[in-house]
């Protein structure tokens, strides 16, 4: 389904959204599913501890695994136990076991120096079975770990290689028919950055009957991670919810699902949903205890509250900055009027004195008082634009003031623009229409996030025009863009948008917006709805003593001709001076 919002970055298949909302609806069963894991944990814990050793292992194991991914502290202190029984039993392996299951904790809470230590104590021929696949899996996982750890690029490619080669060992030890082995043959192609294979294999695996809910969020998440390189937003966060609600229906505090889900939430520009999970994911690290997620997100948690605080304030930001710049314009034209009248008396008390001169002096006032016409004139026209613009989009706001602010935002940019161009060339007062119209659509596909869905052809002469009129030409180029990228095109594929800027004749030029989707909506056509792009259009092709003329026939077509501002005539000007 296309998007057909304005918001920049906002990701906006329903879809996608309507899981996110049922994730922060789990979100408030957290509590509920970790009573029950304690129920059973008070359960196990209320079986008798005094039999013999052999049963007292298998009792300390189970109580272990309702530990490893809830609590690394707990899961930790009963892999001791377990180990000191083994002890006591004279069993290596079982030895073995419980080392291997402290070394698991280690890794998972971060703390990999002492991980380090702690796998290097471990006899791999002791374990036997799945219990030497999980071995070489955690070993793996280990060096992968290591990677993000350190800058050094040798030692990283060096650590890399050790992760593929222990990981190459798991998959050899797994059972053929298992789940681990399917899963690990996936990340495996994964790593090898072979996302299509993986793909594959890692939907196959998810679509299979009885996973637990912990295999579901493992392998969920790990697909995101392909269809996040893919830039596949929607993709990657539907997988990332249900990893995240596996995780939290399974009491499951070991994870990043819904750390990943928080980051792409807060570059898509959900700020609210970010914050709720970036908050649950802190509140999952520090329970488990997990350095290396904490670490994470006193990065990103931080970032995430400034960017609500600054969304808050942006709008008002912006009226104030409107504020102090008509206020600055006015103390200018005051400031500029004052210095001319006292220039004028100056010049009237010294006429007797400098008599012979009083000839150039009138020339040069004439000059001074003509420039102050015409800067008074565009600083009048450009704020009685703005002024427009705002009264206009306040009459059309209902509901949906977001949209309103977003529209505003693109039309106010599209004048800044002429302002740009006018501080950075020399041709005072003149625009290059073939730098700022390619300029303007780059910046319309980087606000809809226009990729490869739509291509723009463009054919723009080299053009100069006035900013009274290339203010006009960039808002209406503005509005017929905006509406082909939100309307044009629905689910199309190969959707084009062409615009062209060209000279029809030495006196006359042309702006044609044409593209290939569906013509104009059912309301335009029946006039049921009098938008408010439409009347700016209108209005600015007057302003400019243009011609706008629009169908909707194999696509949408707008064109508006006009000739050059009758200012750029010298012969115009010259007769101007002389009034």
């Amino acid at each position: 389904m296309a998007c057909l919002g304005v918001m920049s970055g906002a990701y906006c298949q329903t879809s996608a959204k309507a899981e996110v909302k049922r994730l922060v609806e789990t979100l408030a069963e957290s509590e509920r599913y970790d009573e029950q894991k304690m129920i059973r944990l008070e359960t196990l814990g209320q079986q008798k501890t005094d039999s013999a050793d052999a049963f007292l292992f298998e009792h300390y194991l189970a109580v272990y695994l309702e530990y490893e991914k809830f609590r690394a502290d707990s899961a930790f202190a009963f892999s001791r136990r377990m180990q000191d029984v083994a002890l006591r039993l004279g069993d290596p392996q079982k030895v073995a076991l419980s080392k291997l299951k402290s070394s698991f904790v280690l890794v998972s809470s971060g703390k990999l120096n002492q991980a380090s230590d702690s796998l290097d104590l471990i006899d791999a021929g002791l374990l036997s079975g799945i219990d030497k696949a999980d071995y070489y899996a955690l070993l793996s996982r280990y060096h992968y770990e290591m990677v993000e750890q350190t800058p050094d690029k040798l030692f990283r490619s060096r650590t890399v290689e050790k992760g593929k080669a222990y990981l190459d060992s798991a998959i050899r030890h797994y059972p053929d028919t298992g789940y681990q082995q399917a899963y690990y043959r996936g990340l495996k192609v994964l790593m090898d950055s072979e996302l299509d294979s993986a793909s594959v294999l890692l939907h196959r695996l998810l679509a299979l009957p009885n996973l637990s809910k912990s295999q579901v969020a493992v392998t969920a998440s790990t697909l995101s991670d392909i269809y996040t390189r893919r830039g596949q937003t929607d993709e990657a966060i539907r997988l990332l919810v249900q990893a995240s609600i596996a995780d939290i229906e399974s009491s499951t505090k070991e994870t990043a699902a819904t750390y990943y889900l928080a980051n792409l939430l807060f570059k898509e520009g959900d700020l609210g949903n970010s914050a709720k999970l970036i908050q649950k994911a802190a509140d999952d690290a520090n329970f488990y205890g997990s350095f290396t997620r904490k670490t994470q997100l006193n990065v990103l948690l931080p970032l995430i509250n400034q960017e609500r605080i600054r969304a808050v304030e942006s709008e008002k930001k912006k009226l104030i900055t409107y504020a102090v710049l008509v206020t600055m314009s006015f103390l200018i034209l005051i400031g500029l009027t004052y210095i001319i009248f006292r220039q004028i008396k100056k010049m009237k008390a010294q006429q007797r004195v400098i008599s012979e001169k009083n000839s150039a002096l009138e020339h040069l006032l004439s000059e001074k008082e003509w420039l102050l016409k015409e800067i008074h004139h565009r600083v009048k026209n450009n704020l009685q634009t703005v002024i427009s613009l705002l009264e206009s989009q306040s009459f059309y706001l209902e509901n949906d003031a977001l949209l309103a602010i977003e529209n505003s935002k693109n039309r106010v940019y599209a004048m800044s623009l002429i302002h740009q161009k006018l501080y950075q060339n020399n041709a005072f007062g003149k625009i290059d229409m073939s730098v700022y119209i390619p300029e303007l659509i780059q910046y319309l596909k980087d606000s809809f996030q226009v990729k490869q869905g739509i291509r723009f052809h463009l054919r723009v002469e080299k053009i100069l025009l006035d900013i009274s009129q290339a203010i006009p030409v960039g808002l209406i180029l503005n509005e017929a863009v905006t509406n082909s990228i939100k309307y044009a095109f629905g689910t199309r594929k190969s959707n084009e948008i062409h615009v062209s800027f060209s000279y029809v004749s030495p006196e006359t030029t042309q702006l044609l917006i044409t593209d290939n989707g569906i013509g104009f909506p059912v309301e335009m056509q029946t006039n049921k709805l009098d938008s408010l792009g439409l009347k700016l259009m209108r209005g600015l092709s007057e302003d400019i003593g243009g011609e706008l003329e629009m169908d909707s026939v194999s696509g949408t077509t707008i064109k508006v001709t006009f000739k050059e501002s009758i200012l750029q005539d010298e012969g115009f000007v010259a007769e101007l001076k002389k009034q």
